[in-house]
């Protein structure tokens, strides 16, 4: 489930405020290694065109990323969406935020073998849209650029207006997982700790 992805371009949005967190969330650390590079360890081996929004350039990151300055600065993953759609080199972008420790390339191979002519497909999960888990076609563009000059600068704001096809995910339900409090930080912990205690505990003798 590795194999490389083409006529995709993948985006992270990594400008959000952390006001949550009380740090950039890109730079915390999981398991002993930043969000943002769980995120790109995925992401790189799949797409030979990365953008993250909202960092400068990160002298750590794998061949073929880009980093833009969120053109919108402050107005949430919307903004975010609107730079990245803006630079993406190909039609149709995967885009997720930087705060998904256990993303998959299984689950970003289940959303882009159903992606088709929808504006957007969209991974949902227990009844819930989860657009920051999401294939988005470049020409919603203009679309993002009249919510961001409107009250609603939400992502499902969005939603509402795009002809979507969402895709269930249960199967890969961790990969929605994201890292906005301390708490939900302990328990990405945590669950990294049980899966590395797990493979010990089988490999010992009875």
């Amino acid at each position: 489930m590795s194999e490389a992805v083409f006529n995709y371009s993948a985006i992270v949005l990594a400008g959000g405020r952390s006001t949550r967190m009380g740090v950039d969330k890109a730079s915390v650390r999981v398991g002993g290694r930043r969000l943002l590079d769980r995120v790109l360890s995925v992401l790189a081996d799949l797409f030979d065109d990365v953008v993250v929004v909202g960092r400068g350039p990160d002298a750590l990151a794998p061949a073929g990323v880009r980093f833009v300055e969120d053109e919108t600065p402050g107005l949430g993953p919307l903004g975010g969406l609107h730079t990245g759609l803006g630079v993406i080199r190909n039609p149709r972008a995967l885009t997720v935020g930087c705060d998904m420790p256990f993303l998959t390339a299984e689950v970003v191979h289940e959303l882009l073998e159903q992606d088709g002519a929808a504006d957007a497909t969209v991974a949902h999960l227990e009844g819930r849209a989860q657009p920051l888990l999401a294939v988005y076609a470049r020409r919603v563009r203009p679309t993002v650029a009249r919510l961001l000059a409107s009250n609603d600068r939400s992502l499902m704001a969005l939603l509402r207006t795009l002809n979507v096809h969402y895709v269930d995910i249960q199967a890969h339900s961790r990969a929605c997982l994201s890292i906005n409090t301390p708490e939900d930080l302990r328990q990405a912990e945590h669950i990294l700790e049980l899966e590395e205690r797990q493979p010990a505990e089988r490999s010992e003798p009875t």
